[in-house]
Parts: structure tokens; sequence; C-alpha cells
């Protein structure tokens, strides 16, 4: 989660890598939206934060601060889950549009890794008494 964080951040910067790939895109090639550099900052931003939110039982002992983190995984547990789903059209395990570059990359890396993290959410979130 760190490293897309930090992919998230570098696109917010400027950068250009990877990122031909990593936008939803129409049939014809063109793309769904095109993200500013400050909604793009916010969206590493916040995995950041979820990226500390799972770790945090192994370096913060006051209760009431893993209350609020333990909330904020099980919100992105379903977050996560719900673009693991998709929107049954270009984006998710029941898109339906399968023949661009982006679905390309989404079946092998995008779909996975959200399933990922809402698992690493959701368990960590489960867990936190044990590990707190």
């Amino acid at each position: 989660m760190l490293v897309v964080a930090l992919v998230h951040i570098y696109w917010s910067l400027g950068g250009t890598l990877f990122i031909d790939r990593a936008l939803p895109e129409k049939t014809d090639g063109r793309k769904l939206f095109k993200p500013t550099r400050a909604g793009t900052a916010i969206v590493g931003t916040v995995l950041l934060v979820v990226a500390m939110a799972a770790t945090s039982p192994l370096y913060i002992s006051d209760a009431r601060l893993l209350s609020i983190f333990r909330i904020v995984l099980m919100f992105f547990c379903v977050v996560f889950f719900v673009r693991f789903i998709g929107d049954f059209r270009f984006v998710g395990i029941f898109r339906k549009i399968r023949n661009t570059g982006f679905a390309e990359y989404d079946t092998l890396v995008y779909t996975p890794l959200s399933l990922v993290f809402s698992l690493v959410c959701g368990l960590s979130a489960y867990f936190f008494n044990s590990l707190a």
C-alpha cells in the first residue's frame, strides 16, 4: 500500500511513469476522466494514512487512537472491496469492457490489488485487539 501511495504522490508531482495504463478508458482509447494533481495527491495521502493505520498497533499504544484507526480500516476494507467488485462497466472483476490497455492492467494488477488491500484492512481491523 505504501508503494501505491508513493506512486500517486509521484504522479501528483508531475511524474508520468506507469500513468498510461492507470486510468480507465473507453473502447476508443479516450480516458474516462483526467485527474488533477491535487486529487492525485489526496489519494496518495489517504493511502499513506491507511497504510499507517494498518500497522499502527506496532507503534501506538493509545487505545482511543487505535479505535479511530480501526474504524478507518473497516471503512477502507469496504472501499477497496467495492473497487474490487467495480462499476460493472470499466473497472473491477465484473467489468464488461475488457479490450483496452487499462483493462489488461486492471485484470492483472489493480483488481487483485484492491482485493488484497481490502483483506489487509479487514484483517488488521479484526486483529487489532490482539495486536495492541
